[in-house]
């Protein structure tokens, strides 16, 4: 789409690890960057455009790891495997310090130590997870949530050499269309996160249910007190507006004639 916006064709250079491409940039061997998130420290050594993307960050886990939201839900002592070069892993790991930190090269590495249990938990973009899971086969795997409260904007970055064209990619960047950006974000992040109820949720659902039934048995037996309004109806209704919380819709009404 870029390519087409601007009339340049872009040469894709693969390396093996994001420590091995920051390296080669460096050196000058690579001239831009496809998405990278803007921080000061970066700022002194690539040129940054606006950003055009959001991509979450998940946190990994095995499809048999008891729920979590949040890294701080896992136990002292569980390993975290970092990816090097990563800043969420960083900060995960220096944030979570009952966590033991076990390096990876790579996101697949990373990955496949979770699927392995040589890690308990990964925290990777969603975009990479979905991609290397699928091209691997690691289907014992979920994502258990976002590590980041919010989804990190994401530029393109830039040799300062090249801060001239900087202008230019904004404008073709920003004349991407809400349409194709969710496209983007549907190809690259298809998975959510997998919610399960943990155990104060459960307590709330079963009270409700104790409560309901209760509430239906005193309609019920309003109904049989009363026959001369024998014929009423009643709706119950169940509106799950999010994952975990439920809110019961009861009416009770006399049928019309």
């Amino acid at each position: 789409a870029i390519e087409s916006r601007l009339g340049i064709r872009f040469e894709i250079v693969h390396k093996e690890t994001w420590a091995d491409t920051l390296a080669a940039f460096n050196r000058g061997e690579i001239d831009a960057l496809s998405a990278l998130g803007a921080t000061d420290e970066l700022a002194s050594t690539m040129r940054f455009t606006t950003p055009y993307i959001q991509v979450a960050n998940g946190i990994i886990v095995r499809n048999d790891e008891p729920y979590i939201e949040t890294l701080g839900d896992m136990a002292s002592g569980k390993r975290l495997a970092i990816v090097q070069g990563y800043g969420s892993n960083l900060r995960a790991a220096t944030e979570h310090p009952q966590l033991v930190a076990i390096p990876a090269a790579t996101v697949s590495d990373a990955l496949s130590d979770v699927s392995l249990r040589r890690a308990d938990v990964a925290v990777v973009p969603l975009a990479s997870a979905y991609w290397v899971a699928q091209n691997r086969g690691l289907s014992n795997l979920r994502v258990a949530s976002h590590f980041d409260e919010s989804e990190p904007c994401l530029s393109m970055a830039l040799q300062p050499a090249l801060e001239d064209l900087l202008p230019t990619l904004n404008r073709a960047l920003s004349d991407i269309s809400t349409t194709e950006q969710l496209a983007m974000r549907a190809r690259w992040t298809p998975v959510q996160p997998t919610r399960h109820f943990n155990q104060t949720q459960l307590a709330i659902a079963a009270l409700a249910c104790v409560l309901l039934f209760l509430l239906l048995g005193e309609l019920v037996a309003e109904v049989f007190e009363r026959p001369d309004q024998a014929n009423h109806v009643l709706d119950l209704g169940l509106d799950r507006r999010e994952m975990g919380h439920a809110r019961l819709l009861l009416t009770y009404r006399p049928q019309r004639a």
